[in-house]
């Protein structure tokens, strides 16, 4: 998590200069990035020596201020990540059970929900009393692996000791400017529509966490992947809406959606500013910030829009109204119902204009080859058109065998994709199976491959699942089956040359464990076969919030090693990581025992 995701330089390119002509200076690429914004934007996030000190500072004069600091307390609790206000003027933080307010120009703190045990809490105003209020997590116990329990709950001030409960469950990814929809990534990604009295189980086909709800009215998620190489944005359907990959293969870490919809933060090394728009990834000013990061643009009131609606474009004299009512509407039917009833000619083409975007999203779904869409795009038929012919048709759909078998490959599939994103081009050999050269990198990968394939072969014949595997099974010349082993122990006397830091809590969160890597020089093999000088091999650095002995290694240490290939090993992908000393040339390894020497 805490490696560097994709930078799009922003230096304009400009035209061919004469030798003496003048040329203006350029702006720093943050300030380009946000333009206007930049002189009133401010970053609050985790800092201080064990990442417990809520800390803001300002672009234009990036000098941070501690609002509060819990550095004193030594034990291994991580603070709920901080909110900005609407405003700007404040930020909401809670740790261990309590909640604060605190101002960010520093001058004042106050702990609120003192009677109950809280976490998570944001800020949002409620957009029809203009009411400041706090959504929280109150935890109630713990289950019977000892993780927090709880609900979340609604505090607005002016009702005093009344809180009122949203929902029985844990979401810590805010609620919507709306107020309708609530979201949360803990393992899975789950967005609650309390209107409706439902939840969506969205990104099934693998984990995600650090969520964060869209700051406009359009009810959009952002989340980290696991493995950290994506974060991205998806919809209540399950649309992957947009991703932002990591550069060369590194990870990202803690993304967050600030105040406006176009700009968010995520770590990488460092901090960096992204506009969504564009994907330009800019780093922030030299900062003392470890995580949990939001940044808050002046211009964010602004930039907010009314609901976007699918009639939005239509010239209406008359019946303008439906345009707000529609966009607000989850299931179109009983506006269809009653717009079919008018003679209004106005209402005719409202009716005219639904049906024939409900159509044609159900001949593009037919059509579409990738079942990372027509899933979605199926789903979203059958809720919008619920008593509609075409939502009728969309719902049998999916209680098909046929739909259900595609859903079911669709998780081989995407499985296989992740192995594939993680594939380079190594110097020297051919992206296939058969080379020496290429399986011998990603051996663990590429046997994965070929174990995913041979069951999606037996059961998903016919599928859009299989038909995507079988282009990729092809494109790397991936036998049916394989006797390599995925993986290939060896023995090895090695010297530490670099180590990656050890990360605070603060750096990891959610998570509780995490790995760091370190590059060695081989002074021998003992077992097995490794032609390099040096290799890299990652380390667990904390494990259940504890700093292992990796934690006090420095370069120079040598160490008896066995070690296995780490991409045998997918759960250990996942995990966050620090890897200044990572070199994706030659590994990773993952360690499987050390021996000082």
């Amino acid at each position: 998590m805490i490696r560097a995701g994709v930078i799009i330089l922003l230096i304009a390119a400009s035209a061919a200069y004469a030798a003496d002509a003048p040329r203006a200076a350029e702006p720093p690429p943050l300030r380009a990035l946000l333009g206007a914004d930049y002189d009133g934007a401010q970053i609050v996030g985790l800092g201080g020596k064990r990442g417990k000190s809520v800390i803001v500072f300002k672009l234009e004069s990036p000098e941070p201020h501690t609002l509060i600091s819990f550095d004193d307390d030594e034990r291994r609790i991580i603070v709920n990540r901080p909110y900005w206000s609407p405003d700007g003027r404040q930020v909401i933080v809670s740790y261990d059970g309590k909640c604060w307010v605190l101002k960010a120009d520093g001058s004042s703190k106050r702990q609120i929900l003192k009677d109950e045990n809280v976490g998570e809490a944001s800020f949002w105003k409620d957009p029809k009393t203009g009411e400041l209020c706090v959504v929280y997590i109150k935890f109630t116990g713990k289950d019977k692996r000892g993780s927090q329990i709880g609900e979340t709950r609604l505090y607005r001030p002016s009702a005093g000791a009344n809180r009122t409960k949203l929902t029985d469950s844990m979401f810590n990814a805010g609620l919507s400017r709306d107020g309708t929809h609530l979201g949360n990534a803990n393992g899975g990604v789950w967005m609650r529509d309390l209107v409706n009295d439902s939840t969506s189980q969205l990104n099934v086909r693998t984990s995600a966490c650090n969520a964060s709800m869209s700051p406009d009215l359009t009810h959009r998620i952002m989340h980290l992947y696991a493995p950290h190489r994506f974060f991205g944005i998806r919809d209540k359907w399950d649309h992957e809406l947009w991703r932002l990959e990591g550069l060369n293969g590194s990870d990202w870490g803690l993304p967050r959606w600030s105040n406006h919809p176009d700009f968010c933060t995520a770590f990488g090394r460092g901090l960096y500013v992204v506009k969504i728009s564009t994907k330009e990834a800019v780093p922030a000013p030299r900062n003392t910030l470890h995580g949990y990061a939001q940044l808050w643009l002046p211009s964010a009131a602004a930039a907010a829009s009314p609901k976007p609606g699918p009639i939005d474009h239509l010239k209406l004299d008359r019946l303008g109204g439906f345009k707000k009512k529609l966009a607000y509407a989850e299931d179109y039917s009983p506006i269809i119902d009653e717009l079919s009833r008018s003679t209004d000619p106005e209402a005719k083409l409202i009716v005219a204009e639904l049906e024939n975007q409900a159509q044609q999203k159900m001949a593009r779904a037919l059509v579409e080859e990738d079942p990372l869409v027509f899933i979605p795009d199926i789903r979203e038929l059958a809720a919008r058109f619920k008593s509609q012919p075409i939502g009728i048709q969309a719902s049998a759909m999916m209680q098909s065998p046929e739909f259900k078998r595609e859903e079911e490959c669709s998780v081989k599939y995407y499985g296989l994709l992740r192995h594939k994103w993680g594939l380079r081009p190594v110097p020297g050999a051919q992206s296939i199976f058969g080379d020496a050269v290429f399986l011998e990198k990603y051996r663990g990968s590429l046997a994965q491959m070929v174990e995913l394939l041979a069951p999606a072969r037996n059961r998903y014949q016919g599928t859009k699942s299989l038909a995507l595997m079988e282009r990729i099974a092809k494109e790397y010349e991936l036998p049916e089956r394989t006797a390599e082993p995925g993986s290939t122990a060896i023995s090895l006397i090695g010297v530490i040359m670099k180590i990656s830091h050890v990360p605070m809590l603060a750096e990891i969160a959610p998570y509780e464990d995490a790995i760091t890597y370190a590059r060695y020089r081989i002074q021998d093999v003992v077992t097995g076969d490794y032609a390099g000088r040096d290799i890299i091999v990652a380390h667990y650095v904390i494990k259940d919030k504890k700093e292992t002995d990796a934690a006090k290694w420095q370069p120079g240490h040598k160490q008896l090693l066995t070690i296995d290939r780490l991409d045998a090993h997918p759960k250990l992908e996942e995990l966050p990581s620090t890897d200044e000393a990572n070199d994706l040339t030659l590994g990773p390894y993952g360690a499987v025992r050390v021996v000082n020497w």
